[in-house]
């Protein structure tokens, strides 16, 4: 949830460019005089792709969409995602030596097995 909300802030923080490419004057002229509508431009996708925020766990789906899909709750969402990761991920980064050190500096019982990827999170 946290990632999903610090997302549009930082998208929104950034701000709109304001640029001749941005502006498209090209485009809308060939909307304009071509099919009505920007679906079909490249530019549509390269800018949704880059400008939009697709949010993992929210969702946009309409009411009827949303109770068509199960209904699930963004904190339920939330849940399962945290469920995948915890089940499918350990960070490599912190080599064994290292992880060695800090759990003997800091009386760190839980041993690494628990840790690791395993069907304790599914």
């Amino acid at each position: 949830i946290d990632n999903d909300m610090l997302g549009a802030i930082n998208r929104t923080i950034r701000g709109i460019e304001i640029t001749p490419d941005k502006l498209s004057i090209e485009t809308i002229r060939s909307v304009i005089y071509g099919d009505g509508h920007f679906l079909g431009q490249d530019q549509t996708l390269s800018l949704m792709q880059s400008e939009y925020i697709y949010p993992e766990v929210g969702d946009r789906l309409s009411p009827d969409d949303w109770f068509d899909a199960g209904a699930t709750s963004v904190d339920q969402r939330a849940r399962d995602r945290v469920r995948e990761v915890l089940s499918s991920h350990f960070p490599s980064h912190v080599s064994p030596d290292v992880d060695a050190r800090i759990r003997g500096r800091f009386d760190i019982r839980l041993p690494i097995e628990e840790l690791t990827a395993s069907s304790t999170w599914a």
